[in-house]
């Protein structure tokens, strides 16, 4: 939480009255803070079989299986069973 009162302070949104494109500057950076720090948690999610978990380990020849969905949270790739493919962001 000390994270994002400085970083509202830093956008000067700490006051509703403020106008709102701080507060909006504010949230998007804590959102990427928090975004950042929970994805270098683990470098991968996995997909398989309807579950889903994360490791911090994964090896393409060894470990997968058609079907499969991996994805590197890390440098922000997934594996489409052949090559690994950068993940678009949205832009909406």
């Amino acid at each position: 939480m000390k994270n994002a009162i400085e970083i509202f302070k830093k956008h000067g949104a700490y006051y509703y009255e403020n106008d709102e494109q701080s507060i909006i500057d504010a949230m998007e950076e804590y959102a990427a803070l928090q975004a950042k720090n929970r994805k270098t948690m683990y470098t991968f999610t996995i997909i398989h079989e309807n579950k889903v978990f994360y490791s911090n380990y994964f090896d393409v020849e060894n470990l997968y299986v058609r079907g499969m969905i991996v994805i590197n949270n890390i440098n922000d790739t997934f594996f489409d069973g052949k090559n690994w493919q950068e993940i678009e962001e949205d832009h909406l």
